[in-house]
C-alpha cells in the first residue's frame, strides 16, 4: 500500500508529493489542485492523503505487480490549534464538507472505473480462455483434456480428485483452474475451503460464484465476490447469468410485484455482482433446431456487457440430452463459436465435458472415450486460439447496428424468397457501412435457410477497423464442408489494403482487392477476421 499525501504550503505556487514516487493520473492531479485552491483559501497548509491498493497491469495511476484492480481512499489533514480545536469558521466549515463529498464522489467514481477495468485487464494478459465444465474425476484425464485444445479447467464440485487431475504432478506448471462457488452467502467456511484450495493446488484463475443466481440472492453473492476481489486481486471474479426466455419469477426469485424484462435481470447482475465479466448460458439446438432466441440473447449481454465497461463470455452447448438438447454437428458447433466472436465474446467454456449418465453424451461419450465433437473441438478450437490472440484487444460499439446480419434466399412453394432476419438482429446500415468503409455484402448464389451472413465491427485501441465475417449456415448431423458459402464484400473505393488473420495459422495474409470488392467463402458456421487498410493486428506479439 503506498500514501500519497499532497500538501502546499502557503505562498507555494506548485504542487509536492511525499511518502511515494509522483504519479500522472488524473485524478490525484485534480485533488492536488483540490488542495492548492483550499491551502490559498485557508492560508494554511493543508494535506490530502490518498490510498491506493496495488495495480497490475499498466495504467494511468501506475504499475506494481501482483494485482488487477486499485482502490483510492482520501483523507484531509487540517491544522487545529493548541487546545485541539480546528480553527475554521463555520463559512469554512461549509467549504470543507463541500470539499469532502468531491473526495468522496472521485473517490467512489475511481473504483468502480478499477472494478470494471479487472476483467479487461485480466482478457488481455492472459491467453484466449477456453475450457469446459467439469465435474466427475472418472471421467478426466489431463493429456486428453488437454489434447482437446482446453487451456483452463472449470471446477464445477468441491472434489478433491478433479483437482488433482487439473493439477496433474506430470505437467510441471499444471493447468490453470476456475472453481465453481456454489454458497450464497459469504461465511468463515468459504473463506477457509477456496483458501485451502488455493493454497492446495497451484494455478487458481477465477472464481465463478453461483451458476444462474436470481436476483434477491444477489446481495450475499456480491459480499462473496467483494472478499474474492480484495483478497485474490489477480484472479477472475464473476458469475454466470440465466439465458432469456425466462419468466419474471425465475429471474427475480419470486413474484417481484410488477414488470421484470431480461434485460433489467442482466442490468441488475451487472450492477450489484460488478462481475469481472459477464457470462451467461444458452443451449440453442433443442429438438433439431436452433432458438429464435439465440442471436437476441447473444446481443441482450453483449449491450450489457459494453455498457458497463467489461468483456463478455458464453458456454457452448456440447451436450445431449439434458434439458432436450441435442449433440450439435460440425457446422452446428461451429456456428456458436464464430457467431459469438462476431458478437465480441472472449472467453467459452463447454457445457459439458463429460459425464458417466448413460442418456448424456458431451466432448465425452458416458463411457469417457472421445465422442465425434470432441474431434471438432479440437480442430475449431486450434482457430479460436489463433483469432483470439487479436480479438481479445478488439472492441465492438453498443447496439446490434454494429452486428449486422446478411439474409440470403430459400425456396419456398417454388419461389425463391429472401431469408427472415432473426429476432435481434439489423441490416447493415449506411452510416455504419460507412464508419468501417463497407458499401455492401451479399450472399452469392444458392439457396438454403440460414444460409446467411453475420458481420461483427470492431476496433481497436488506435481506432483501427476489422469486421468478422461468419457464415450462418448449419445443421443438425450437418459437416461444416457440406454448408459451405460464399459472399462478396463490396468496399468504399478508397479502401486498397485489407488482410485477413488466418484463423488456420494465426499468420496475416493481404487479400487482393479487385473493383472495390472480396469474395470469400467460407465452411458451414465459420468465420474470418479482416482488418481494413493495413496489416497490424494487435496481440500477434504476445503483448497489447
Amino acid at each position: 500500500m503506498n500514501d500519497w499525501l499532497f500538501g502546499l504550503e502557503p505562498g507555494e505556487s506548485r504542487q509536492r508529493v511525499t511518502g511515494g514516487e509522483e504519479k500522472s493520473c488524473d485524478v490525484v492531479h485534480n485533488c492536488a489542485n483540490l488542495c492548492l485552491l483550499m491551502t490559498l483559501f485557508f492560508k494554511e497548509p493543508v494535506l490530502l492523503t490518498f490510498r491506493q491498493r496495488e495495480v497490475k497491469s499498466p495504467g494511468k495511476c501506475g504499475i506494481i505487480p501482483g494485482a488487477i484492480g486499485s482502490q483510492l481512499r482520501t483523507r484531509i489533514q487540517i491544522p487545529i490549534n493548541r487546545a485541539g480545536q480546528m480553527k475554521y469558521s463555520t463559512r469554512q466549515l461549509i467549504v470543507l464538507k463541500i470539499l469532502a463529498l468531491v473526495l468522496f464522489v472521485i473517490g467512489t467514481s475511481v473504483n468502480a472505473e478499477e472494478v470494471r477495468g479487472r476483467g479487461k485487464r485480466w482478457v488481455r494478459s492472459h491467453p484466449f480462455t477456453l475450457m469446459a465444465l467439469s465435474e466427475n474425476e472418472k471421467m478426466h484425464d489431463s493429456s486428453v483434456y488437454r489434447g482437446a485444445g482446453l487451456n483452463n479447467f472449470l471446477v464445477w464440485r468441491y472434489e478433491p480428485e478433479i483437482f488433482e487431475v487439473a493439477y496433474d504432478r506430470d505437467f510441471p506448471l499444471g493447468l490453470p483452474w476456475h472453481f465453481h462457488v456454489e454458497e450464497f452467502e459469504l461465511t468463515e467456511n468459504v473463506k477457509s475451503r477456496v483458501k485451502d484450495l488455493d493454497r492446495s493446488y497451484p494455478g487458481a484463475t477465477g472464481w465463478l460464484i453461483k451458476d444462474e443466481p436470481q436476483t434477491i440472492a444477489m446481495p450475499g453473492l456480491a459480499k462473496i465476490m467483494e472478499w474474492l476481489r480484495q483478497t485474490y486481486p489477480d484472479k477472475l471474479v464473476y458469475s454466470n447469468a440465466f439465458p432469456i426466455g425466462g419468466t419474471p419469477g425465475k429471474y427475480f426469485g419470486r413474484d417481484p410485484n410488477g414488470p421484470y424484462s431480461y434485460d433489467k435481470y442482466l442490468e441488475d447482475f451487472v450492477n450489484i455482482l460488478k462481475p469481472d465479466v459477464l457470462m451467461f448460458d444458452i443451449y440453442p439446438f433443442k429438438g433439431g433446431g436452433l432458438s429464435s432466441l439465440y442471436f437476441k440473447n447473444l446481443e441482450n449481454v453483449r449491450f450489457e456487457a459494453l455498457k458497463a465497461g467489461i468483456p463478455y463470455w458464453a458456454f457452448i452447448q456440447s451436450c445431449q440430452g439434458w434439458a432436450g438438447t441435442t449433440l450439435p454437428s460440425e457446422s452446428e458447433l461451429r456456428m456458436q463459436i464464430f457467431t459469438s466472436l462476431a458478437y465480441g465474446y472472449t472467453g467459452f467454456a463447454y457445457f459439458i465435458y463429460g459425464t458417466p449418465a448413460t442418456e448424456y453424451r458431451a466432448l465425452l461419450d458416458a463411457d469417457g472415450r472421445p465422442s465425434y465433437l470432441y474431434y471438432e473441438a479440437v480442430r475449431v478450437n486450434q482457430e479460436v486460439m489463433n483469432l483470439g490472440r487479436a480479438l481479445r484487444f478488439l472492441e465492438g460499439k453498443r447496439g446490434p447496428l454494429y452486428v449486422p446480419y446478411i439474409p440470403g434466399r430459400h425456396l419456398e412453394n417454388g419461389q425463391v424468397v429472401d431469408n427472415n432476419y432473426p429476432s435481434g438482429t439489423d441490416p447493415l446500415t449506411d452510416e455504419v457501412g460507412r464508419e468501417w468503409k463497407i458499401e455492401n455484402i451479399s450472399v452469392d448464389e444458392g439457396v438454403g435457410l440460414r444460409r446467411d451472413a453475420l458481420v461483427g465491427l470492431f476496433q481497436d485501441d488506435e481506432d483501427g477497423r476489422y469486421f468478422m465475417l461468419v457464415n450462418t449456415w448449419c445443421d443438425i448431423g450437418v459437416s461444416a464442408r457440406d454448408r459451405q458459402a460464399s459472399f462478396t464484400v463490396t468496399l468504399s473505393p478508397e479502401v486498397k489494403v485489407i488482410s485477413r488473420l488466418s484463423r488456420e495459422t494465426g499468420a496475416t495474409e493481404l487479400i487482393q482487392v479487385t473493383n472495390s470488392k472480396i469474395k470469400v467463402t467460407l465452411p458451414g458456421g465459420t468465420g474470418d477476421l479482416f482488418k481494413i487498410g493495413d496489416s497490424r493486428f494487435p496481440g500477434l506479439d504476445g503483448g497489447e
